[in-house]
């Protein structure tokens, strides 16, 4: 109890106050609490299990400094890495990508590759029809990838977009069919 003591006047608040506050909201380690109050964190930890205190493990820090640092989670940040990677990807062109640009002078249309929207990058879209084209690289796609892709149709239609998904394979043999007529 010398220990609750000694940590409740150095941080001038209750003791379960110090942990809820620094540790689970400020995502401060027992060990930097009990160094800054001068005593052992074995005490504090044995103290908070006694008084049924629930702390921090690693798994549980790790996965908050993760949140908490991820600039991809960021709404602002996330938008200006796509149009950044948008730029990257515009000047070296993929085989599907030239596939595409063929695609948009056959059928006189206007095909943009790489173009952001929100804090998607969509493969190509077609301004005038409102539509994204996504170009999917493989069929063994995991759980993870169709969720990703899911939430990706979602946001766009709920913008009001059009989706066309077509296969890498799709955009390859239609390369090969306009160089053999064009050979």
């Amino acid at each position: 109890m010398k220990y609750k003591k000694l940590i409740e006047s150095h941080f001038g608040m209750g003791f379960e106050d110090v942990i809820r506050r620094l540790h689970i909201e400020k995502n401060r380690s027992i060990a930097s609490i009990a160094r800054e109050a001068g005593v052992s964190h074995t005490p504090i930890v044995t103290l908070a299990k006694r008084l049924n205190i629930k702390l921090r493990n690693r798994k549980d820090a790790s996965i908050c400094n993760m949140i908490n640092n991820n600039p991809a989670k960021i709404p602002e940040i996330r938008e200006k890495m796509s149009r950044s990677m948008s730029v990257h990807f515009a000047k070296n062109l993929l085989p599907q990508e030239k596939a595409f640009k063929l695609f948009a002078e056959l059928f006189i249309t206007d095909i943009t590759p790489q173009y952001p929207i929100g804090p998607y990058v969509i493969d190509f879209f077609v301004p005038d029809k409102n539509l994204c084209i996504e170009v999917d690289t493989t069929r063994k796609w995991g759980h993870h990838k169709r969720f990703k892709a899911k939430e990706k149709d979602e946001y766009l239609i709920s913008k009001k977009y059009k989706i066309l998904r077509v296969d890498k394979t799709w955009a390859l043999e239609f390369l090969r069919i306009y160089d053999v007529l064009n050979a």
